[in-house]
């Protein structure tokens, strides 16, 4: 049986996109290894690592590759629940990748975290972090699908 070039594509297309999707799960993300000790997310076409400290929220922003991409110009909103307690931070640029919110935050006490990135070309990204979730083991992480 011979496929016709359009369906032999449009399989072809499919199945490395299938590959691409499983590769950025949280279960997956959860087993990088990140320069902080965060927790790893992705969001569009960022990955961005959450480091919850006694003085605030950091946010790091990379492609999918891990290359670091400047925070200028990004603005975020976090939503912090913490048992009942719920908490909402404006995370600015700092320098370099990094977005930060001074806060006083309990970062023993497990959180779950929204994070809404506003983007300089005016598009919205969001991620979930569950900082309920024990860490795992970390490995390096290398991307063969073509980011």
């Amino acid at each position: 049986m011979k496929l016709p070039i359009k369906s032999l594509f449009a399989l072809t297309l499919s199945l490395s996109l299938s590959g691409t999707a499983l590769a950025h799960t949280d279960e997956i993300l959860d087993q990088q290894k990140t320069p902080h000790g965060g927790q790893l997310r992705m969001a569009g076409p960022y990955h961005i690592e959450l480091v919850l400290k006694a003085d605030g929220l950091d946010a790091y922003l990379t492609d999918h590759a891990g290359t670091a991409k400047p925070a200028a110009g990004t603005s975020a909103a976090a939503t912090v629940v913490n048992g009942k307690a719920v908490q909402r931070l404006v995370l600015k640029p700092a320098e370099g990748n990094r977005l930060h919110a001074a806060a006083s935050l309990d970062a023993a006490a497990p959180s779950q975290i929204v994070l809404k990135l506003d983007l300089p070309d005016g598009t919205s990204q969001s991620a979930r972090f569950d900082l309920n979730k024990p860490k795992q083991a970390h490995h390096d992480h290398e991307h063969g699908h073509g980011h």
